[in-house]
């Protein structure tokens, strides 16, 4: 076998190979955008209870239809709860300027004469006019809020 016969049989096999590499989608950059959630509360002695707020973030996009679940906990002598996780009692999405309003009946939790609130927001992912750039807008969550109902 002549020098010129296995370069060339190398080279048919390299190159497909070099060919399924290229056409390999690159892993998509994502850029990170963190915001912030408010959460209040107005009781209302007539009706339904109102959980209100508001989301922030530096990019208007994250601000639209950003999915907003106020969460419960039991709180001791008005502070904060223990360790346990926050049980989301509702499910809300934001309008277009990032406002978000839910209405839920605060009820006593027979566990402790305090109930602690606050909203929360999943990470979402957003596709960009950019190929290959994706959104990703983050939220910390909101202050509590502490109350005792009744």
């Amino acid at each position: 076998m002549t020098r010129t016969t296995r370069v060339l049989g190398i080279s048919a096999l390299i190159l497909p190979l070099g060919a399924l590499v290229a056409a390999a989608p690159a892993a998509a950059k994502k850029k990170k955008v963190h915001g912030t959630l408010t959460i209040t509360y107005e009781f209302n002695p007539t009706g339904t209870d109102r959980f209100f707020g508001a989301v922030s973030s530096p990019n208007p996009r994250c601000n639209r239809g950003t999915t907003v679940n106020p969460g419960f906990k039991p709180a001791f002598e008005g502070g904060g709860g223990g360790d346990d996780p926050r049980t989301t009692v509702a499910s809300t999405k934001s309008d277009t300027a990032g406002n978000w309003q839910i209405f839920y009946e605060v009820q006593p939790n027979g566990v402790s004469d305090f109930s602690s609130y606050a909203a929360l927001a999943p990470t979402r992912t957003l596709k960009t006019k950019h190929k290959g750039v994706k959104l990703v807008c983050k939220y910390a969550s909101s202050e509590p809020v502490t109350l005792f109902p009744g």
